[in-house]
């Protein structure tokens, strides 16, 4: 069953409000990353294939807001 881009914003909004919830409770930025970043590896994998290119862009956008530059965005 495809996952709806709906559900993948809803899951995407979900991953943004746990960052702002948590970002300051991180004793390290490296471990605050690796958390996030599998969660947002996660959603990635979740997303049909049509629609990984977009899940790319708004975790991209979201890791931004946060200060974090993506260098390489190969998932």
């Amino acid at each position: 069953m495809a996952i709806s881009r709906q559900n993948l914003r809803r899951q995407l909004e979900s991953f943004e409000l746990q960052m702002r919830v948590v970002a300051g409770t991180y004793v390290t930025t490296e471990r605050f990353l690796k958390d996030f970043l599998g969660r947002a590896e996660k959603i990635h994998r979740s997303a049909p294939p049509e629609e990984r290119q977009w899940v790319s862009d708004q975790i991209g956008h979201i890791l931004n807001k946060f200060g974090f530059k993506i260098i390489d965005d190969d998932w």
